[in-house]
């Protein structure tokens, strides 16, 4: 929000729309990390397939640092493959963070149209008490 809007927030909406403003910054975090699991998903979805077309005598490397080390085939296809479960579980719990989030910012959203109509209200009250007291 910019410094102009945050002058125009009602003193008893800032604290609401500060809550949102934190919730909007996590969503967007999460939905960041969601984006990198994906991509370490993808790429080693890639690695997986390529277990599937090399022959079955073909050495296997592991890039460890600068150096290259001979591995077991099947030892590295298990490993991609528990890398892959990982990866989903973590998915799923970052999915599951981002529908919470999106829930409380709902929530927030509410309460905070709910406090401006009280506040246009009240607002409106007072400028008729206004109205009629300089009528009279």
């Amino acid at each position: 929000m910019s410094q102009q809007q945050q002058q125009q927030v009602h003193p008893e909406l800032q604290p609401l729309v500060d809550e949102y403003n934190k919730i909007k910054q996590k969503g967007e975090d999460l939905a960041n990390k969601k984006q990198q699991y994906l991509t370490q998903y993808n790429e080693n979805k890639g690695v997986q397939n390529e277990f599937e077309n090399i022959d079955e005598g073909a050495a296997v490397f592991k890039k460890i640092g600068v150096v290259l080390v001979k591995q077991d085939k099947e030892d590295a296809k298990n490993n991609v493959k528990r890398r892959l479960e990982m990866i989903q579980g973590q998915i799923n719990d970052v999915t599951k963070a981002m529908k919470k989030n999106d829930d409380e910012e709902e929530r927030i959203t509410k309460k905070i149209l709910t406090k401006q109509r009280e506040l246009q209200q009240k607002a409106a009250e007072d400028a008729k008490k206004q109205a009629q007291s300089e009528g009279q």
